[in-house]
């Protein structure tokens, strides 16, 4: 038998290992379609069990989340390659094989270069949610087909991708 594919609306409150507030829902519920890939996969295997009221704190590795921070995404590039000073923190966008470009952030200057680093910003941090599911229902064909939640159905619920927990 095929499980009904289900829309979940929660709240969250995402927090680093020391317990400072990362991101949140700012009060408005935000749903997810089971099996999408639209938010963590401890969080979302977490709100197929629950039901709504229920609380929960859950524990997202970074392996899970952003990944592990990868020393092969860190780069030294002399300063003289860049036409202008750059800023510790700021952006470049860097040749990469293929004729591809990548942004990586200006994290260092030390002895005529800059260290760039291409991870995530949040690559090797572990994270706490606490969730709250406030409700959930049979997805609708067009949002399984789609993976978009229907605006029209729900509009007072924000609507978030795992693209914008970013």
């Amino acid at each position: 038998m095929v499980s009904p594919i289900e829309v979940v609306f929660f709240y969250y409150k995402m927090m680093d290992s020391q317990g400072q507030l990362i991101d949140s829902n700012n009060g408005k519920p935000i749903g997810i379609i089971q099996g999408r890939n639209q938010i963590f996969e401890p969080i979302e295997k977490a709100l197929m069990a629950m039901e709504p009221g229920e609380k929960r704190k859950i524990a997202v590795p970074s392996k899970f989340a952003y990944g592990e921070h990868d020393p092969n995404l860190v780069a030294r590039v002399p300063i003289s390659e860049f036409k202008k000073n750059k800023k510790i923190g700021e952006s470049v966008s860097m040749p990469v094989s293929g004729g591809f470009f990548r942004d990586m952030k200006i994290v260092a200057a030390k002895g005529g270069f800059y260290i760039l680093d291409a991870n995530h910003l949040l690559a090797g941090a572990d994270f706490v949610f606490s969730i709250e599911v406030t409700r959930r229902r049979l997805a609708f064909t067009g949002e399984i087909e789609s993976g978009a939640i229907q605006k029209k159905d729900f509009p007072k619920y924000a609507l978030r991708s795992r693209g914008n927990m970013s």
